[in-house]
């Protein structure tokens, strides 16, 4: 597995475990399409720094959570 598609797969366990929003909500919260964030989840889209903060705020955790999980994987 990929070092993106771990951190695909963290945030979307981060989303689903720290939130009741589903794919559109989020997107719509980042300003990015339901399409890219889906991407983003399943390793087939770059994510930026800038991105996973946003999300982690969305999340409310802090981007070692991000780390975490992906060492799990």
């Amino acid at each position: 597995m990929t070092e993106q598609e771990k951190i695909g797969k963290a945030l979307r366990y981060l989303r689903k475990s720290n939130t009741n929003y589903n794919v559109q909500e989020v997107a719509d919260k980042i300003g990015k399409s339901k399409v890219w964030l889906s991407e983003l989840e399943t390793g087939k889209k770059n994510v930026f720094f800038k991105d996973v903060l946003a999300l982690c705020k969305i999340y409310n955790c802090e981007i070692s959570k991000v780390i975490e999980e992906m060492e799990k994987l």
